[in-house]
């Protein structure tokens, strides 16, 4: 993550977001992929090889696509709000 944004004097290194951007691109890979394998597998009856073929390169490519947005989401919240890791608002 860039240390801040120059032109306006601000600093990121309060607000980092660890794990919990991956945590949220499982859950939404999730929901994408599960009911579009299992439609899958009840109309197609694909083999076990073919499954993994189609569906492992969707998933990594899913979850490299929304990891990015996720974080920036989850920062741009942590600045919103004031909040920084561990910091508890309230």
């Amino acid at each position: 993550m860039a240390e801040g944004y120059a032109r306006f004097g601000s600093s990121f290194s309060r607000h980092a977001s660890a794990g919990v951007p991956a945590v949220f691109v499982v859950f939404v890979v999730g929901f994408i992929v599960v009911p579009l394998e299992l439609s899958t597998e009840m109309s197609f009856a694909l083999p076990l090889w073919l499954d993994m073929f189609i569906w492992i390169p969707v998933i990594t490519a899913l979850s490299f696509y929304l990891l990015r947005p996720i974080k920036g989401v989850l920062i741009a919240l942590q600045v919103k709000h004031d909040s920084g890791e561990g910091v508890s608002v309230g």
